[in-house]
Parts: structure tokens; sequence; C-alpha cells
């Protein structure tokens, strides 16, 4: 268990108490807890029917995958590390209206906005919602499972207010892994690994994380054939895992995300 820095903390903290209770949202049973940020940072898992497993932190930091570690979708660290690590890895989201800049469940002072933040957890351990509640925006995203797809996120985002507004927002997941990366070399060569991470835009609904190379100190290495895949469809992008770089592309694993962006009431 670790606390977060006191710069860190809500920048409501005098007008809001940290308090939980069982409620319904969003037709589902959750246990809300108000003003979370505020408590010292804690662990959670959340539970699937299939092979998925996550686990995350309440500020964020996450690893995620089927099975087991070697087949992460994101790196597979220890408690520590993911809580660390969570400016980097899993949920990011930017918010810019006009030259105001909103960083929801920021931990860092990239964008030193912070709003009221509630987090839901469902009863059944099967989901999870952040949101986060500034200027009259709400800004949410939830983790889940889905037999087909694996990890699924979902984001909204909502205007309360009865005028129009002009935003642009940046939303999606970051330090994906490429394919079959084994939790030794996670940990033994991660400055290896990011060298070596490769990003291919096929068009503007597919994209191919992989290595480019096998992990070497060399400058020329062998080409690595496997591949994560980015899939984006109207409104979701679907994060798979494994596929042959120069074959068909097999959907076997990862997280979808569901946008609604600002409207009104």
């Amino acid at each position: 268990m670790s606390t977060r820095p006191e710069k860190y903390a809500h920048a409501n903290a005098h007008a809001v108490v940290t308090e939980g209770q069982f409620c319904d949202y969003r037709n589902e049973r959750y246990y809300r807890i108000d003003a979370y940020d505020r408590m010292a940072t804690f662990f959670m898992s959340i539970v699937s029917a299939d092979d998925h497993w996550l686990f995350l932190a309440s500020n964020g930091g996450l690893s995620a995958g089927r099975q087991n570690a070697e087949k992460a979708l994101f790196p597979y660290y220890s408690e520590d590390k993911i809580i660390d690590m969570a400016h980097c890895t899993g949920s990011l989201s930017l918010i810019r209206e006009q030259d105001r800049l909103w960083q929801p469940f920021n931990s860092l002072d990239l964008a030193p906005a912070q709003g009221q933040r509630t987090l839901y957890k469902g009863v059944r351990g099967d989901r999870i919602i952040f949101s986060e509640r500034l200027d009259e925006l709400t800004f949410e995203y939830g983790l889940s499972f889905s037999e087909a797809f694996g990890l699924v996120k979902t984001s909204r985002l909502t205007n309360h207010s009865t005028r129009p507004r002009t935003l642009e927002l940046l939303d999606g997941l970051q330090n994906i892994l490429p394919a079959n990366i084994e939790s030794a070399t996670q940990n033994s060569q991660s400055v290896l690994l990011d060298a070596y991470k490769s990003v291919d835009l096929i068009d503007d609904r597919l994209a191919l994380f992989y290595l480019s190379s096998r992990l070497t100190g060399r400058a020329i290495g062998k080409f690595a054939r496997q591949c994560a895949l980015v899939l984006r469809q109207p409104g979701r992008l679907v994060v798979s895992g494994v596929a042959r770089r120069s074959g068909p592309a097999a959907l076997c694993s990862g997280s979808i995300i569901e946008l609604s962006r600002a409207c009104p009431g």
C-alpha cells in the first residue's frame, strides 16, 4: 500500500468527504466511493467468467491479460511498480476547451486541474468505473470483460450545462505490449523492449503493435513476425492479442473503447 504525495491531493479536499455506499448506477449494482483519491492508493482485482485477469490500483495503474502473465496486454509487474507507473500505463484521457487542458484522473502535475472523483466497483467484482466531474463536465471510463474481445474499456464524456461547448478529446490506452512478451523479459529487459516496440498504422482503422526485432544489444536483429492488433470501429477501439504480421488478422483478446462525446443534459 502506498500513499500519494500531499501535492497530489484532491483540489477540493476541504469541501469533499470520502465516504462509501451501495448504489444503483447504469442499471447495475455498485459500491461507490466518493473522493477516493483522498485515500491512500489501494489495489484491486477484477474477476472474469473466462480466462481474463485484471489487477489495478485506485490511481489508474494496471496490468491485464489472458490466462497468465505470459499473455499480458500491459506489463505484468509487482503492485508497487503498477502503482508507480500509473502515469504511463493504462487509460489516458486529455480534454481541451479553448486554452484550458483537463486530464481526468491525473496523478502528476502535467494538467493540474482536478475535479470531484468517484469510484464505482460492481458488487460481483467484474467491473469498475472511474468518474471525475469538473466545470459541469463529467468524464468516466469503465473496465469490464467480454468473452469475444477480452478487456473492455468504455468511455463517456457528458456536458451537464445547457450551453453548447466545443471540446477536443484524446482518449485511449498506453503502454500496450506486443504479443507473447514473457514476464521475465518485461522485468529484466524493459529498456530493450521499449526500444524495439513498433507500431504500424495500416489505415484509419487498423494498427499493429510488434517488436521490430528480437531483443538484442547488437545493431542488427532478426525480424519478429508476431504482433498485437488495434482495430478501430465506429465508436470503439479493439486491442487484440496475437496475430501473424504477414498473415490474416485473428482477434484473440483485447479491449473496446466506446466513446460518447459531450452532449447537453
